[in-house]
């Protein structure tokens, strides 16, 4: 290695994040799901149940983890890994997800699992 040379781990480099193939990746994208979709996200930390409201923007119910003990009304703005490459309004496995509530910005663990519930009929057995 000549010197002046500088080593970044791939993460930190845009390429590695737009020319990555999203539809194989292990995740989701809100604006994909249906109105009041449940999702259960998996963090090695914490569980979060989310309720998507509205995908496009991102508008969901969030419970879990240490901030939010109760159904709270949060934006969810997408992935990372707690830098500044953000996969917009998408969940992935090994990402963190950020949440915005009343301005603050939440970032959960890493996530290792999602699961996508099935939408059942009202008063369905």
């Amino acid at each position: 290695m000549g010197s002046g040379a500088l080593l970044y781990p791939s993460a930190a480099i845009l390429a590695t994040w737009s020319d990555r193939d999203w539809r194989h990746a292990d995740g989701i994208q809100l604006e994909r799901l249906e109105h009041m979709q449940r999702v259960v996200v998996r963090t090695y930390e914490h569980a979060y149940e989310i309720f998507v409201c509205r995908g496009a923007v991102g508008d969901v119910l969030v419970r879990g983890g240490r901030f939010f003990q109760e159904f709270t009304e949060a934006r969810l703005l997408g992935s990372s890994l707690g830098g500044g490459f953000l996969k917009q309004f998408g969940i992935y496995v090994g990402l963190r997800v950020e949440l915005n509530v009343d301005g603050e910005t939440i970032l959960t663990a890493p996530i290792f699992s999602i699961s996508i519930c099935p939408m059942t009929l009202a008063g369905s057995a």
